[in-house]
């Protein structure tokens, strides 16, 4: 949520690119170490880690702006107590004088039923999570197979350029027949360029 808000934040300053922006948050973020880690910083640590990403004033307005306004409703919601208080109807029928109507309330308070919420979006949402989980780590596996490849390409390709500095044309004729037999029909046929 922070880091969207980050974005956003940059998106509306119109100074930076979107591409740039989430290029730089990507980065910022390879350099903690972990998902896990960035998870376990406190909500202060997440805001501050956004703030050194931004370098435009109104950036770090609005997302000052975003963090007084994340952490007055954090605060709202910690205040409130986590189980109901329990209602004292004697001091109700005290206080309201009128016993029969506080009783009648009491008796439909009593037999309230909550109904059950028997949805399944949780389990799917942790299903799909779970899939694409796996595809990633099967990207990343497959990603660092083709990353050996091409560094092995890239020796090869630096081995050829090393070999141009010093090779002569014969030497090259030589090792490609096929290319020696392309020069000599040019050659043949007066076509120089």
């Amino acid at each position: 949520m922070l880091r969207a808000a980050g974005i956003r934040s940059f998106q509306a300053s119109r100074v930076f690119s979107a591409r740039a922006v989430a290029s730089r948050g990507y980065a910022d973020l390879a350099q903690i170490d972990s998902k896990d880690k960035f998870l376990s910083l406190t909500d202060a640590e997440k805001f501050t880690w956004l703030g050194d990403m931004m370098t435009d004033e109104s950036a770090k307005r609005e997302l000052a702006t975003l963090k007084k306004s994340y952490f007055d409703v954090k605060s709202a919601i910690d205040a409130m107590p986590k189980e109901p208080v329990p209602i004292d109807w004697a001091a109700l029928k005290k206080e309201f004088g009128n016993a029969e109507l506080v009783d009648g309330f009491e008796q439909a308070f009593s037999g309230l039923v909550y109904p059950k919420y028997a949805g399944t979006e949780i389990a799917e949402a942790e299903a799909k999570f779970a899939e694409l989980g796996a595809r990633a780590q099967a990207m990343a596996a497959e990603s660092e197979v083709r990353c050996k490849e091409i560094e092995v390409e890239l020796e090869k390709v630096a081995a050829q350029k090393a070999k141009l500095k010093t090779a002569e044309l014969d030497t090259i004729l030589a090792e490609d027949p096929t290319l020696r037999e392309e020069v000599d029909n040019e050659i043949k046929n007066d076509e120089w360029y």
